[in-house]
């Protein structure tokens, strides 16, 4: 297939349509497509809101290679931060989303250019969402959701546009409601649940299952399955990315209390208290915090701190508070919980 090249700059089969046009519709875009390559004044023309507005009313009319050299121009052009206000204004977003879809592909015109076609439009969607929610909510009620859940699903053909779809994915989940419905619906959090088994995505994937489950009861009930409430306990049984897992993870507990009593009922303060010992005192205080919050929220518990024999485990890191300052802190984040297990069992 053709694919962008690794640099992420023009495909190398654009580049050859670029150099040796054909037609005249070939040889406009390609004179384009040089001019959005280029520097200084000649591409600031072309990102000004007439001309973009043209580039956009072009590519509804155009196919295959035609097609192909017009949207790497606009990716080319949507590098510049100057560009992207007026790409929006003249309606980007409405009119790339578009071209993603399936019942498009004989407008591309040539099977093998789909790729180069949906890779260039997602990276000029991720240049104008990028840190922006009004325009991730835009891009959510433009119908980029669906598109990002079929590029980024585990049996996706693509890995090049599922590496390029799953951040985009990851990020809606950070986003206003209309994205985390469009999210819900197109059955996007099966996909971040999936992520958790790939190490290169768990963390990102863990974040934003934790932003979107603190602000959507659905999801919640999606994750008091056993099972996932089983998956989610042995992320803790890795040393790959434990601190970074333990944050999201331990975030989800604080503010969502029926999976903090549901993870503690499945298991998840053996698995703490059999890491309290790992070296690094950064992963030890996020697994006291974790700790406390189950604790906190916990049913029963006096039962709770008797049958784990949390006070002999908290006792040890009590006492160890040698091996510099944060294992200090450690020390004393586990002397504060003893005291407050100590006041409950008083009361």
């Amino acid at each position: 297939s053709l694919l962008l090249s690794p640099d992420g700059d023009v495909s190398s089969a654009v580049a050859q349509l670029a150099a040796s046009p054909s037609t005249y519709l070939e040889k406009m875009a390609a004179i384009l497509l040089v001019f959005a390559c280029s520097e200084g004044p000649v591409k600031s023309k072309l990102y000004q809101e007439k001309a973009l507005g043209l580039f956009l009313a072009a590519l509804k009319g155009t196919r295959g290679h035609v097609l192909c050299m017009l949207l790497t121009a606009i990716r080319r052009l949507s590098l510049e931060p100057d560009a992207l206000d007026p790409l929006m204004a003249v309606g980007g977003m409405t009119t790339l989303v578009p071209l993603l879809d399936d019942s498009r592909r004989a407008a591309v015109g040539a099977e093998e250019l789909e790729e180069v076609t949906n890779a260039e439009v997602l990276q000029i969607v991720d240049a104008l969402c990028k840190l922006d929610k009004s325009r991730q909510e835009a891009a959510a009620q433009a119908g980029l959701v669906g598109h990002l859940c079929r590029f980024a699903a585990p049996e996706a053909p693509s890995a090049q546009l599922r590496n390029l779809a799953l951040p985009m994915l990851l990020a809606m989940a950070h986003s206003g409601r209309r994205a985390k419905n469009e999210l819900w619906k197109h059955g996007g959090f099966r996909i971040f649940f999936s992520l958790l088994r790939e190490k290169l995505w768990q963390v990102p994937a863990l974040d934003s299952l934790s932003s979107w489950t603190i602000t959507d009861g659905r999801v919640e009930d999606y994750l008091l399955h056993q099972g996932r409430l089983h998956e989610l306990r042995e992320l803790l049984e890795q040393d790959d990315n434990l601190v970074c897992l333990l944050q999201p993870l331990t975030n989800m507990c604080i503010r969502c209390p029926r999976v903090n009593i549901a993870l503690g009922n499945a298991g998840l303060l053996v698995t703490i208290t059999q890491r309290l010992g790992y070296p690094d005192a950064a992963v030890r205080l996020t697994l006291l915090r974790l700790l406390r919050s189950i604790y906190e929220q916990a049913l029963n518990p006096k039962h709770m701190v008797s049958y784990y024999g949390l006070e002999g485990h908290l006792k040890k890191l009590a006492e160890g508070g040698e091996g510099g300052r944060q294992m200090v802190l450690v020390s004393k984040s586990a002397q504060n919980l003893l005291q407050a297990i100590h006041i409950n069992t008083v009361l």
